[in-house]
């Protein structure tokens, strides 16, 4: 199941909890769960296969497009 998420802004430096992309290009993060979540702005996935629990609290940036995105509340 595929799920769109907020853009937000650029934390400050320092911000806790931001997840960066390893590599251009690919999704942020991939993990083991059954959850796709999309980037707000280019509607590439970005978590793949997530459990909601390993990003609920993340800024998650975009390794397509570069912007920073959080789960829709």
């Amino acid at each position: 199941m595929d799920f769109m998420m907020q853009v937000v802004p650029e934390p400050p430096e320092g911000t806790g909890n931001v997840i960066l992309p390893e590599k251009p290009f690919e999704p942020t993060i991939r993990g083991d769960g059954l959850q796709n979540y999309l980037c707000g702005k280019c509607k590439k996935i970005i978590c793949e296969t997530v459990q909601i629990e390993q990003i609920k609290d993340a800024i998650v940036k975009c390794g397509y497009c570069g912007v920073f995105n959080v789960i829709s509340r």
